[in-house]
C-alpha cells in the first residue's frame, strides 16, 4: 500500500467504526404549561415526542414542561440563541 494512501483508508475505517455507534439526535423542548396533568398543550409535546420516538429516524424530543428547563420569559430568547430547539408558544 502505498503511503499517502494509509491515512486515506484509515480515515475512511474510523468514519464506518463512528457511524455505527452514533447515538440520537436530541432536541430540547421547553414549555410553560403543567406536564403530566392532562393539560392539552403538554399533550400535543408530548404526543409529538412520542411519534417522533416510534418513527425510528435517530431523533429523540425531550420535554421540559411546566418551566423546568427556562422560565416562560427566557423560552424565546433561548430559542433564538440556539439554546433552546423547541418551544410551545401560548397564542394571543
Amino acid at each position: 500500500m502505498k503511503r499517502h494512501t494509509l491515512p486515506a483508508v484509515a480515515a475512511l475505517g474510523l468514519a464506518i467504526a463512528a457511524s455505527s455507534v452514533s447515538a440520537d439526535t436530541v432536541l430540547r423542548a421547553s414549555h410553560q404549561f403543567p406536564g403530566g396533568q392532562g393539560d392539552i398543550r403538554d399533550e400535543m409535546v408530548q404526543l409529538m415526542a412520542r411519534h417522533v420516538e416510534e418513527a425510528d429516524v435517530g431523533l429523540q424530543i425531550q420535554v421540559y414542561p411546566g418551566q423546568s428547563l427556562f422560565r416562560a420569559g427566557e423560552q424565546w430568547g433561548a430559542l433564538v440563541r440556539g439554546r433552546l430547539d423547541m418551544t410551545l408558544l401560548p397564542l394571543d
